[in-house]
């Protein structure tokens, strides 16, 4: 079978194009080739996009967190190297250099004039394809700010200033009523730059404490007592005259005979712990101890009297025969020296003489309650000025006295209770709203003056005594330590940084710590509903108030028996304690605590929040369950002070970012 085959034309070399358009083979390779380039690009841009979003926004967040950190430790618009680190380690440690790539990362802080905290942020993002086309990174930048921004704001400080706060904590250079003026000042500076530009009103309050507080100034004259009885003396009858004991006046002793010789060797020391306390306390010494017996003995005679054993003046010669020896022991440097002297038939002599003295005059007294009229006291309401009363006969001499009041008070009716939960109906001491409508309601003047002892604290019988004795005067004891007048309180006001350097530089330490009458009556100057509510209960443009209290102590409840407080002579007066038995101090310790934990519970009850600060000193229990949602603070030296100051002024200036 015959195939026929045509013949293929010939090939057309100038139809090169024609071909290759008519043969669609490999074409698809091509095209991939050329569209996928434009989507390499693509695609490597959204992810730089997601990169470089991913890289800023953490940029932003270390710098709003370092601003933020940064703000909390601003005082006194100072922005200070160890607050410019503290907020840069904090950037590092949210963004540090290399994080997702990123290079060449740069972070500066600054303190804008109306005390916000600014940060700047700098740093180069990674690319990819286009970055190794370009050669190049993305530049970043991000700014932020922060600052404390406040509402209307009340704040009152409980501050402790008993004797106690004079000393100084360990490591530190200054006493702690000297950190704590410093604290606080920096405080109410950093609070009122927190309402710099907005219509916040923000207003101070100070109630210092020790066994009582100074707020009688602050009241109505209505509000105190126009009698009062306190635990006094009066004269009974005209002074009397009484012969005098002669006046002794003795030589000097003179050399006879014997011999006498001093040596010194090294004795043992003991370490004497002493009970620390603000009144009367020691801190801890050193003294000699296991010193030998002495073995010297002394026998003394005498001529007869001349010119005779009645006449004035008269004299006498007499003659000491010591034998044995002497040991006496000092310390020095923390070392036991012993003198040792020894007597070997040692005699000497000298004359004695017997002077004719002044008759004595004899005052007559009989101590008891006794009832004054103090109405004068009160004043108008509006002077400041010290108000005084003339008592005719309490002085030593039985001569007027002009007795003083600064302005504490004493308490008005309670209760003898130990449980206040809830507080007893007449307890009148712990409610903090009442306002006084009678004598059992009202406050009375805190006149040390006009208390005395009774038989010198030897025996505390609430018997009258009747004696020529000059007995204790309250402010006279311990050194005026046992009846404290604490720093006059200062009501609720806005206050530039002068007036509170000014105030807070005026506190004085003494006294001991009586925690209950201190948050009494920082409860009082705040309370919304109470003597005050004229001021308190709203802000200058009607709207709500925060409120505050701040109270730091340096010690422990520290009460005694022969403290005269704010509740009276508690040893003779017992208004708080079992009228028929004498309190020991344990007990009013145990009732302070009481009370004080019942006046806090009281505070917070009407929307108060509390924040406690144990400076130098244990954080109590007490301390503990006064403060409102854990607010309280542990600080062991000025500079924790000062932080824990400033953390609190953030929380209640709600520290914000600003940009």
């Amino acid at each position: 079978m015959t195939h026929n085959f045509a013949a293929a034309p010939a090939p057309d070399s100038g139809g090169l194009l024609a071909r290759l358009r008519r043969n669609r083979a490999g074409n698809i390779g091509l095209m991939a080739v050329v569209i996928a380039v434009p989507l390499m690009l693509m695609v490597d841009g959204a992810i730089d996009m997601g990169r470089v979003y991913l890289i800023k926004s953490q940029l932003q967040g270390a710098c709003d967190a370092a601003v933020l950190t940064t703000r909390k430790s601003v005082t006194l618009n100072n922005l200070t190297a160890e607050a410019k680190s503290a907020g840069e380690d904090f950037f590092a440690a949210n963004f540090a250099d290399g994080s997702y790539g990123a290079r060449h990362t740069d972070f500066d802080l600054t303190l804008a004039p109306n005390g916000s905290v600014r940060g700047a942020a700098t740093t180069t993002a990674p690319l990819g394809l286009l970055g190794t086309l370009t050669g190049g990174g993305s530049k970043l930048n991000v700014n932020c700010a922060a600052n404390m921004q406040v509402s209307h704001t009340d704040i009152v400080f409980a501050l402790d200033t008993t004797g106690s706060m004079a000393l100084a904590n360990p490591g530190d250079s200054k006493s702690r009523l000297d950190a704590m003026q410093e604290s606080v000042l920096e405080f109410t500076e950093s609070l009122n730059a927190s309402s710099n530009g907005t219509d916040a009103q923000i207003r101070f309050g100070f109630l210092p404490f020790s066994s009582n507080v100074n707020v009688g100034y602050l009241l109505k004259p209505e509000w105190l007592v126009d009698n009062w009885t306190y635990q006094s003396r009066v004269a009974k009858g005209p002074p009397v005259t009484a012969p005098a004991d002669p006046d002794k006046d003795n030589g000097d002793w003179k050399f006879i005979s014997g011999s006498k010789s001093v040596s010194y060797q090294d004795g043992k020391v003991e370490r004497v712990e002493a009970k620390i306390s603000e009144i009367g306390g020691k801190p801890a010494s050193v003294k000699c101890v296991d010193l030998p017996k002495d073995t010297d003995t002394s026998d003394t005679s005498y001529t007869s009297w001349s010119p005779s054993e009645t006449a004035l003046p008269r004299s006498r010669r007499a003659t000491r025969t010591k034998t044995g020896t002497d040991y006496s022991g000092s310390v020095k440097d923390g070392k036991c020296r012993i003198k040792v002297t020894k007597y070997n038939n040692y005699r000497e002599w000298r004359i004695e003489t017997l002077l004719k003295a002044a008759p004595d005059t004899e005052y007559n007294w009989v101590y008891r309650p006794v009832d004054y009229n103090v109405a004068s006291l009160a004043g108008d309401g509006r002077s400041l000025r010290k108000r005084t009363m003339l008592v005719p006969r309490l002085g030593d001499a039985q001569s007027d006295v002009l007795v003083t009041w600064d302005g504490c008070i004493e308490e008005r009716d309670t209760v003898a209770a130990d449980d206040f939960s809830p507080i007893p109906d007449k307890a009148y001491d712990l409610d903090i709203d009442l306002v006084p409508y009678n004598d059992d309601t009202r406050w009375r003047p805190f006149l040390p003056q006009l208390v005395y002892w009774r038989k010198d604290k030897q025996d505390w019988s609430l018997d009258d005594w009747e004696t020529t004795h000059n007995s204790t005067r309250a402010d006279e004891y311990k050194n005026g330590d046992a009846a404290v007048c604490a720093s006059q309180a200062a009501r609720l006001s806005p206050m530039s940084r002068d007036q509170v350097r000014n105030y807070i530089t005026s506190l004085e330490a003494k006294g001991t710590t009586y925690l209950d009458i201190g948050m009494i009556w920082a409860a009082r100057l705040i309370s919304p509903t109470g003597l005050f509510r004229d001021s308190n209960a709203l802000g200058p443009d009607g709207g709500p108030i925060s409120r505050h209290i701040i109270f730091m102590t340096d010690g422990a409840i520290e009460t005694h028996n022969f403290v005269y407080d704010a509740y009276g002579l508690p040893a003779l007066d017992r208004r708080r304690t079992n009228p028929n038995e004498l309190p020991e101090d344990a007990q009013q310790n145990a009732l302070v605590d009481a009370r004080f934990r019942a006046a806090c519970e009281a505070a917070k009850a009407k929307g108060i929040t509390v924040w406690t600060i144990a400076f130098g000193t244990e954080l109590t229990d007490s301390l503990k369950s006064c403060a409102s949602d854990k607010h309280y603070f542990m600080a062991a030296n000025a500079r924790e002070l000062s932080a824990t100051f400033n953390s609190i002024a953030a929380d209640i200036a709600r520290l914000r970012l600003v940009e």
